[in-house]
């Protein structure tokens, strides 16, 4: 579920857009995925009892814009072990209206880990426990593990991948100054925002990448250039030469997860910069 779940956001201009992504990602699982049988819209008629464990994990599912139901705190699992495989929390500080439900939340889980060093912190502060640091699901796999996955060369010409998740115009600047400096194309995946560059003179805009596509266009790429985490992710584990483009106006602990990924490797190797 992790390639679904990290590559689902995508920066649509039209409903004709909307219905591809819908269609791509509904093929994705229906190919790639084994699901079970049974699907619950309503958490309170899950038979939390028939399971073993709950296990949650993975991106900001712990961001509190995102969790206000409390489903990906798992707190419908009353009698059942709660497990949490590197969650992303987004933010260095919880928001006052969260702080007890989270912390009464986080003391019940049988296994904790977090993504990046601001998450650890945070829950430490929360309920005292030292938990670990752990990869993302992205990076326990082979870089052969994702070849069966990808779709054929798309592009031919060599390329800049530009995959942006959020608006971020420098990039595009930087993107310019790498392509004529190699004599590259500068092919544009994903993000929000970016339709209303897709006619810029010199960019090949791809929007509705679904998983196999996005996997394809990075391997291929001659250059990376992202403010996406798992783009970065994806960059280490195709071994690309790339550049992160943290945002410095975003809130405090946005940025923890790529720090924390880059500071295992070698920052003089792989920088991040922030504008």
């Amino acid at each position: 579920m992790v390639l679904c779940r990290i590559l689902s956001s995508c920066g649509v201009g039209s409903s004709l857009d909307i219905s591809r992504e819908t269609n791509i990602f509904h093929t994705f699982r229906r190919n790639h995925l084994r699901l079970s049988s049974s699907q619950f819209w309503d958490r309170n008629k899950i038979p939390v009892d028939d399971y073993g464990a709950l296990v949650v994990g993975s991106d900001q599912i712990w961001y509190p814009g995102n969790n206000e139901s409390g489903a990906y705190l798992l707190d419908f699992a009353k009698n059942v072990p709660r497990i949490a495989y590197a969650p992303s929390l987004g933010l260095d500080t919880i928001p006052d209206s969260f702080v007890d439900f989270y912390r009464n939340e986080l003391q019940k889980f049988s296994a904790l880990s977090v993504r990046e060093k601001s998450g650890q912190e945070l829950i430490k502060s929360l309920i005292g426990r030292d938990i670990p640091i752990v990869c993302d699901p992205t990076l326990l796999l082979d870089v052969e593990d994702y070849h069966p996955l990808e779709t054929p060369r798309l592009f031919e010409r060599p390329y800049v991948c530009v995959y942006a998740m959020r608006k971020h115009p420098w990039m595009l600047s930087v993107a310019r100054r790498i392509a004529k400096k190699k004599g590259l194309s500068i092919l544009w995946i994903q993000g929000e925002e970016m339709v209303q560059w897709r006619f810029r003179r010199g960019i090949y805009f791809r929007p509705c990448t679904g998983p196999c596509e996005f996997l394809s266009y990075l391997r291929h790429a001659e250059y990376v250039i992202t403010n996406s985490f798992h783009g970065m992710a994806f960059s280490l584990i195709y071994q690309k030469q790339f550049l992160v483009c943290a945002n410095a106006t975003l809130a405090n602990g946005t940025n923890s997860r790529m720090e924390t990924l880059l500071s295992d490797f070698s920052r003089s190797l792989y920088p991040l910069y922030t504008k």
